[in-house]
């Protein structure tokens, strides 16, 4: 999806983030009363299977994240129209394979994006026997890049694709972190709060915000 594409940082780092999301179809996955709720189940079902494999962060714009509080059961209960994931965020690249192979074995009829360093999501591709249909690249930042946070603070703020991490709210919970007053994990958890699709990776920025804390 393209507004996870724009996602910056180190290669060390880069390697430790992909965002899996499901996407079901207006008009068809929801053509009759039952069909919808079908779709429903499946959804949750999904849900399940990502849950099973430990995510850093999962959401639903509608609903929130679990890393702005809302519990599992919140989660399920709320999908409820037959509509899609925004965003589920893994560290671990053995994680997403696994997730896929389930998926596949399970085959719940839903188109499944999978966003990541392309080196590494095409690898576990070819691992998995899975064959691409589409492909979305970033060009990168046009315009005037120097109006733009810092890099570290940049690196944050891109994880939210729909710009609901301000550049002023990183720089806050660093500052912070830098006098004790929060740790790194806890200003992680603060900054990932208005990203209510769960696309911040949580285990990522804390070591942003550590390293920004310390320069």
């Amino acid at each position: 999806m393209t507004n996870l594409l724009h996602r910056q940082g180190s290669l060390d780092l880069l390697c430790k983030d992909y965002i899996i999301k499901n996407k079901t179809t207006k008009g068809l996955d929801d053509g009759s009363p039952e069909i919808k709720q079908r779709t429903i189940e499946r959804t949750r079902e999904l849900i399940q299977i990502l849950i099973r494999h430990e995510p850093i962060n999962l959401g639903q714009a509608r609903l929130g994240s679990l890393a702005s509080g809302l519990s599992l059961a919140e989660l399920l209960a709320g999908v409820a129209n037959a509509g899609s994931l925004s965003a589920c965020v893994f560290t671990d690249r053995a994680a997403v394979k696994d997730v896929l192979i389930e998926l596949m074995e399970q085959d719940l009829g839903q188109s499944i994006t999978v966003s990541g360093l392309i080196d590494e999501v095409f690898g576990i591709c070819r691992e998995t026997h899975l064959e691409p249909h589409s492909i979305l690249l970033s060009l990168g930042i046009w315009g005037q890049r120097g109006l733009l946070a810092r890099q570290g603070v940049l690196e944050i703020t891109t994880m939210c694709g729909h710009g609901l991490v301000s550049q002023r709210l990183v720089e806050r919970v660093v500052r912070d972190t830098r006098s004790g007053r929060l740790s790194p994990k806890e200003a992680a958890r603060v900054v990932a709060r208005p990203c209510r699709c769960g696309a911040v990776n949580v285990e990522v920025a804390t070591e942003l915000i550590a390293r920004l804390a310390e320069s």
